[in-house]
């Protein structure tokens, strides 16, 4: 830097030289100071801060180092990652000294084009006397690694460390694999470089993602005073709805793909995601950053994002935004082999080998057959496939778009035509008449109900009919009008299984291998799922007999012959199911409160209203039900308040 320089008011460039060659590995710090020549007393106008990171490079694969550190007290190691290195193990070794020393690992890269918490990594670490401590993570080859560690504050006294920093030095001839059904194989290389590898490929796919196309797209411009930014500028938001329906609440992870881990460098001035379900009721929210999964309940939600900028041709260009729904499925295993031929032979296995270094292994990456259910044509899974043993923080991301289904729907199998022409015309029929007799509803459509339940009336569909017959009968909307008759028709389903036949057959574990056998496990684990169901709808009936509205139109004739009735069939279900589960809890939480255990009533079903997949108006009325027998006014308005906001139609109950 020059000793003299004019600096005219609207500034100057200037070029400094740094020349770090002489500094010691580490940290270095120094400023440009600018002082008004007439003025020098005065301190300095100008600051300009200049630091210097001095990395050092490993040595045979390795870097070691010591510190002593005091509650309180950091250190940083800056180590030059090899340019053919993917990962590598950490030791932190105690170095003598009593009691337990605990500090804080964190380990960071700086990697162009994602965030630095997509190269980091931490642990705590607590350590004893000449204890050692080990950890295995990925690295990102020619990127400077900062190694940090923490004494922390209320470890007190001074500790001594040794770290010993290994990287494995190996080669991949891809960093990502995308699988493709229907094509050959992909051939993957690994190369060790530095030492002797067990190298044994193996991977999984247990990631679906679905990519959600907007529905609806809205540009606004913000008036609201909070919205307003110097020189008269306008805020603008892009709202974008998306459809995501499901058939059972669960957890999933929301994201922008495109905008995913961008802070500073996003195109958008922000980003909020809502989550907002059939009733209109907001469930959950998040901005790009999803630290956690989140609940979607069931039924019909809306994936609403909203998008800022002050600039409304920018939004404009973001209106067909994707967003991707990730969710956990079952582990979907990669087939790997020794070769093309053999993977299309099926083989699934490669096996492992052991090779020293310079030598290489070739392998052939298959994509696997792809689930169905609830994954469609379109979506992606997401896996990894893990190469070696002895390179445990390695991990290649791999994916596979799942292809659109050939045939007509009539071809495919399990559809119902398909199905159809396997039976005789008589067997047509009764699937036929059962699918007429479920479309039906009770009571209105009675005399045709009776009319098919004759029809079906035989020993070969005694079981399915009275099932098919309850199920009708015991409604949300007339259940407490025929209370009786479902009792009835509960206690035929009972009649028509043969409990000690069941019991007997799950009483030890079952392995059917057979096609008999499989065939008779299918058989009795019908049976057993409808004396369950029948159970607890028997049950459920039951205890509604003595719900105050219920006994105004219907009197109970005989109470102790009904608690008898109430409590044979709970511990009937009990000895089948969890009473606490969540498809029983209700009718365990009724239970207990005709036997005055209300608080024990209220704990049971909090520990199953607290997880957010079972949150629900009934549960809310139950508990705001329980606090106003035990006069807890303001818990039982708080209950109220809660089950008007998941269902306002309810407000009467």
């Amino acid at each position: 830097v020059g000793p003299l320089m004019v600096l005219p008011h609207d500034g100057r460039p200037m070029s400094v030289q740094v020349d770090p060659t002489d500094l010691d590995p580490g940290v270095h710090f120094a400023e440009i100071l600018g002082f008004d020549l007439l003025y020098a007393d005065r301190g300095p106008l100008v600051r300009i801060p200049v630091t210097v990171v001095r990395s050092v490079s490993a040595k045979n694969n390795s870097v070691s180092w010591t510190a002593k550190t005091n509650s309180g007290e950091v250190v940083r190691k800056f180590v030059n990652v090899p340019s053919d290195a993917l990962s590598a193990t950490l030791r932190i070794r105690r170095v003598g000294g009593d009691n337990v020393r605990m500090g804080f690992v964190h380990l960071v890269q700086l990697v162009p084009g994602q965030t630095f918490e997509k190269g980091e990594n931490s642990w705590v670490v607590r350590l004893d006397g000449n204890e050692v401590v080990e950890h295995d993570f990925a690295v990102a080859p020619g990127r400077t690694l900062e190694v940090c560690w923490g004494h922390y504050w209320s470890s007190l006294g001074e500790g001594e460390f040794a770290f010993d920093l290994t990287f494995q030095r190996l080669n991949v001839s891809s960093n990502k694999l995308a699988l493709s059904p229907g094509l050959p194989g992909q051939r993957f290389d690994v190369t060790a470089l530095s030492q002797p590898l067990h190298i044994d490929i193996s991977g999984s796919l247990n990631t679906h993602r679905k990519l959600l196309v907007p529905t609806s797209a809205k540009v606004e411009t913000m008036t609201d005073d909070r919205d307003q930014l110097p020189e008269a500028q306008q805020t603008h938001r892009l709202t974008l709805d998306y459809k995501l329906t499901r058939a059972s609440a669960g957890s999933v992870t929301l994201s922008c793909p495109q905008l995913d881990q961008l802070l500073y460098e996003s195109p958008l001035d922000g980003m909020f995601i809502s989550v907002i379900d059939e009733r209109g009721v907001e469930r959950a929210t998040q901005d790009m950053f999803a630290e956690e999964p989140t609940r979607i309940p069931a039924g019909a939600n809306t994936i609403r994002v909203e998008l800022k900028h002050t600039d409304e041709s920018v939004l404009n260009r973001w209106k067909q935004l994707l967003i991707a729904v990730d969710q956990p499925i079952s582990s979907v295993s990669i087939p790997v082999s020794h070769s093309n031929a053999q993977l299309a032979g099926g083989s699934s296995r490669a096996g492992s080998v052991e090779i020293q270094p310079g030598e290489t292994v070739s392998v052939w990456i298959g994509c696997p057959k792809l689930p169905g259910g609830e994954v469609q044509a379109g979506d992606v899974l997401i896996g990894s496939l893990s190469v070696s043993d002895d390179v445990k923080g390695l991990s290649i991301p791999v994916t596979a778009v799942v292809p659109p289904q050939g045939g007509s729907s009539a071809d495919k199998v399990g559809s119902p035509k398909s199905h159809s022409r396997d039976l005789s015309a008589a067997d047509a029929l009764v699937e036929f008449q059962f699918e007429r007799l479920a479309a039906l509803k009770y009571p209105e459509d009675k005399e045709q109900i009776n009319e098919l339940a004759e029809t079906l009336k035989s020993n070969e569909h005694k079981r399915r009919l009275a099932v098919a017959l309850l199920h009708l009968i015991d409604t949300d909307a007339h259940r407490k009008e025929h209370l009786a008759e479902v009792v009835s028709a509960a206690d035929r389903v009972l009649k028509s299984i043969p409990r000690a036949k069941v019991q007997a057959y799950f009483g030890l574990r079952q392995q059917p291998e057979s096609a008999e056998e499989k065939k008779l496990h299918s058989q009795r684990t019908e049976e057993k799922r409808d004396l369950i169901d029948a159970l607890y709808r028997k049950g459920r009936a039951l205890a509604y007999m003595e719900l105050p509205d219920v006994v105004e139109k219907h009197p109970i004739e005989n109470q102790e012959k009904l608690s008898e009735q109430i409590e044979t069939t709970f511990k009937q279900l009990s000895r089948w199911v969890d009473p606490e589960a969540p498809d029983y809890v209700l009718l365990k939480v009724r239970v207990l409160r005709r036997q005055g255990n209300v608080a024990q009533a209220i704990q049971i079903l909090k520990k199953v209203h607290d997880k957010p997949a079972q949150e629900s108006w009934l549960h809310h009325k139950k508990l705001r039900d329980m606090y106003t027998e035990l006069g807890w006014t303001d818990w039982s308005k708080r209950e109220q308040s809660w089950m008007l906001r998941y269902d306002p139609g309810h407000a009467k109950q």
